[in-house]
């Protein structure tokens, strides 16, 4: 299943067991922030989850040279795509990819970086593809909120 953020489809998770082993669709609208609200201002939530991602990424490399699968890029994607709108002062809504092209402040070729990492969820190289939007995101961030 390949989803093209372009064209404003949901991201969804949802693991299911088959005959081949577990396969993970993504399935979960990332709307986090709607439902609970922000603690704070929008940059001190995106040092929260830049922190979380920090914590999280050894775990998921490790996951990944061992061959298993963790819900640890899914929760590094929702974690990237509540940076990226709260960079641009934005709560994630339902719709968030049909809004991902009123965005200012987001890495360049965004959507099919976001593409190429939900097609191979558990390849190294899609872990390092959202590495580096995190760390791109971050700076835009920083650099947003010194200038504001």
């Amino acid at each position: 299943m390949k989803v093209d953020f372009s064209k404003g489809k949901k991201l969804i998770l949802e693991t299911q067991n088959n005959s081949v082993g577990e396969h993970t669709k993504f399935n979960y609208p990332f709307y986090t922030s709607e439902i609970k609200g922000l603690q704070g201002s929008y940059y001190s939530n995106i040092q929260r989850n830049y922190s979380v991602w920090n914590e999280l990424k050894d775990e998921i490399s490790q996951t990944i040279q061992d061959k298993s699968h963790s819900k640890g890029m899914i929760i590094g994607m929702t974690l990237f795509i509540e940076m990226m709108y709260w960079t641009n002062n934005q709560l994630v809504h339902a719709d968030w990819a049909e809004r991902l092209q009123t965005l200012i402040f987001v890495p360049l070729n965004v959507s099919e970086r976001l593409s190429f990492i939900q097609e191979r969820p558990y390849s190294y190289q899609s872990f390092k593809q959202l590495h580096e939007l995190i760390q791109e995101q971050m700076k835009k961030a920083a650099k947003q909120h010194i200038n504001n």
